[in-house]
């Protein structure tokens, strides 16, 4: 019920700003069967609003069966994104953060972390970034190679690090939320 109003009060915002709802159900073939069958009710709930736009991302060619005769109430098409190339890395991060240059060995190993992955990589450079790892001097962002970091081997890691800046009851609805769909990388 409480992750119900929370979506649709975000699907609200979203039609208000004339944008649409994104919900993103990622890495969907490694969810539990009871995470499944809150995500086809919190779908079959929200179905009717105009602003929803569900976008299911699943590491396997085929998604769960269960998954898919859930929404068939859903009009879905499949396609493939393939992981990012070490060359759209280098160009993401220099647009996000201008002027850096991630050294090569680095640079493998961020990918191979995220597994080339869009949303995790940016993620993850914001956590380098809080790390001290990525270091900004007159508009221009570094690679600060003196600062020892061991890189976190889970990219979630990198991420519930980020939301430590939130307030705490913000923090409490997150991992509630997180934590009730069954999707815990701790």
């Amino acid at each position: 019920m409480a992750l119900n109003l929370y979506v649709l009060a975000y699907l609200r915002m979203m039609e208000q700003n004339l944008l649409p709802g994104l919900i993103i159900f990622e890495d969907l073939s490694l969810w539990p069967a009871a995470a499944l069958r809150i995500c086809i009710s919190l779908l079959r709930d929200l179905a009717c609003h105009p602003a929803l736009l569900p976008l299911v991302f699943s590491a396997k060619e085929k998604n769960p069966e269960e998954f898919l005769t859930g929404i068939d109430f859903l009009k879905h098409r499949n396609f493939t994104i393939r992981p990012m190339n070490l060359h759209e890395i280098k160009q993401i991060s220099s647009m996000l953060y201008q002027g850096l240059i991630i050294p090569t060995a680095e640079e493998e190993r961020v990918r191979k972390i995220t597994q080339g992955k869009l949303i995790p990589f940016i993620h993850y450079l914001n956590f380098l970034q809080k790390k001290g790892k990525i270091q900004e001097r007159e508009n221009i962002y570094t690679w600060a190679l003196d600062v020892a970091l061991t890189l976190p081997a889970n990219p979630y890691i990198a991420i519930w690090s980020l939301a430590e800046e939130l307030p705490l009851r913000m923090l409490r609805v997150l991992f509630t939320i997180y934590f009730k769909i069954g999707r815990a990388h701790v």
